[in-house]
This record gives structure tokens, C-alpha cells and sequence, in this order.
């Protein structure tokens, strides 16, 4: 005999509803702390003294001299130090760097002033091969483009501000940017873009410097803000004065930031010595 089945009424109880709610609000709790604990890694991976040194002159204008003066220099001073060759300075490389956390940034790299739209911008070379197949959607958005050094020569590819404003990742989290190229003061874009992408301060020549001179330049600056622990302002100050200008090209060592950037200290204790 079959029996008759009792008509369920379709619908959640309200226990149901109270226990889904309280699911959804421990579920969302634990998004929530989840957030929370990769922000908390994501800063802790910025927090370390770390530089690095992007050589991409090592081929055509090496200078083992200085790299080991460089380096001594911010591993005196409580930094662990990367250290790239021309090899390894490519697009990619440049669109990953604010990943890494790096507090002293410095670029030993060809620069110059190139006419991209009808309008000359600033542009920092990497190393790798120029192909007019690759980066087609950054190269039609002068984010990167043909760069060389002299008519005939081989073409690289160079970075455009849109490159550091648009495709690089991250941020810099305060780093401080050294440009060693020719002419990185001329036009401010280049240094606009590293500020508004993080960067504390930016370092660069108001014309073309010889190689030989801002190697030079740049060793005292990091001796002055690092071994003197001086402000930004001193140390510029007290480079210009002790390297003075290239005597090629009178060119001068200057920065760009925040007025504020002019008092801080890229080392905050003396304690690191």
C-alpha cells in the first residue's frame, strides 16, 4: 500500500537563513583576512635595504671599477646588492623592476632625447635587439620604441615615460632612481612618470655627461648618502661641488621630486655602518 507523500513547502527555514548568513559573513571575514595578509607580505617585501645596479653599458662601456665601488659602497651601508649585465636589461626586465622592492635604483644605461609624434621625448635604452614584430601595441602607444647610440649602429629597444607610467608593475614604494645617461634632467617626463609611479626622488644630467664622469659623480653621491648619510639636498649639493660639472659638455648632476624629498635620508640610522 503506498502511502500518501506530505507536501513540502519549498523555501529555505529560517534557521537555514540565519546559518547562511553566518556562513557568507565568516566566508567574507576570511576574504577580508586574506586581503589583509598579502598586503601585509606584499609590505614586508618592500621593507629591506636592497639596491641594484642595471649595467647596460657593461658590453660597450664596462667599468668593473666602478661596479665594485658601487657595490662595496651600499653593502658597507647594510644593502644587499643585484647587479644585471647588458645581457639581462631587456623590456621585460625594465617592466618588472618596481616588483623587487628596491630602495637604491640604479640605471648605467644609454639615454637620450628622442622625437616620437612630433614631440621629443626622453627615452632610457635597455639592451635587447630592436624587431618591429614585438611590443607592437606599446610601440604604437610610444611606450617603447627604436633606439641607437650613432647613425649605422645596431638598434635597441628604449623605454618612453608612457612605458614607466602604463606597463611597468608595481610600484617603487619611495626608491630612490639613478640615471647615469645623457640628459636625464632635460625633460622632466622621464622623472614625472618614476615619481608618480613611487619613487622618492630621481636622479639625472640637465645634457649629455661622459662616461667617465658620471661614474665618478655617482660614486660620491652614494657616498654622501650613504657613508655621510646626508639628506638628498646635501648630497647633490656636495657632489656638484666636489665632481663639478663635465668638462665636456658643462653638464650638472640635479634631482626631481617633492620639495620634501630634499630633506629625507636614504638611510635612516647611522647604525648600518
Amino acid at each position: 500500500m503506498m502511502r500518501k507523500r506530505k507536501n513540502k513547502k519549498h523555501g529555505f527555514s529560517k534557521k537555514k537563513i540565519i546559518y547562511g548568513i553566518t556562513a557568507v559573513a565568516v566566508i567574507a571575514a576570511g576574504v577580508l583576512l586574506g586581503f589583509h595578509l598579502v598586503a601585509a607580505m606584499e609590505y614586508k617585501s618592500f621593507s629591506g635595504n636592497r639596491a641594484v645596479i642595471v649595467d647596460q653599458l657593461s658590453v660597450s662601456m664596462p667599468n668593473q671599477t666602478f661596479v665594485n665601488e658601487a657595490t662595496e659602497l651600499l653593502k658597507k651601508t647594510g644593502f644587499t646588492v643585484d647587479y644585471y649585465p647588458a645581457n639581462k636589461v631587456t623590456i621585460d626586465f625594465y617592466r618588472h623592476l618596481p616588483l623587487n622592492g628596491y630602495k637604491i635604483i640604479i640605471l648605467r644605461a644609454h639615454s637620450a632625447v628622442g622625437n616620437r609624434s612630433g614631440s621629443s621625448k626622453f627615452v632610457i635604452f635597455s639592451h635587447e635587439p630592436y624587431n618591429k614584430l614585438r611590443y607592437q601595441y606599446e610601440q604604437l602607444t610610444d611606450r617603447v620604441g627604436e633606439v641607437k647610440v650613432d647613425v649605422g649602429e645596431k638598434s635597441y629597444f628604449g623605454i618612453f615615460p608612457d612605458f614607466v607610467r602604463y606597463s611597468m608593475k608595481g610600484d617603487f614604494h619611495d626608491a630612490v632612481i639613478i640615471t647615469m645617461g645623457c640628459g636625464g634632467g632635460i625633460y622632466p617626463d622621464m622623472a614625472k612618470a618614476f615619481i608618480k609611479k613611487g619613487a622618492l626622488v630621481y636622479f639625472g644630467w640637465d645634457e649629455r655627461v661622459d662616461i667617465d664622469h658620471t661614474d665618478r659623480a655617482t660614486i660620491c653621491l652614494l657616498r654622501h648618502l650613504l657613508l655621510e648619510n646626508e639628506t638628498i639636498g646635501e648630497a647633490i649639493t656636495n657632489t656638484n661641488r666636489e665632481v663639478g660639472q663635465d668638462p665636456t659638455y658643462n653638464s650638472s648632476f640635479i634631482c626631481y621630486g617633492p620639495p620634501s624629498a630634499l630633506d629625507a635620508h636614504v638611510r635612516h640610522s647611522k647604525n648600518a655602518l
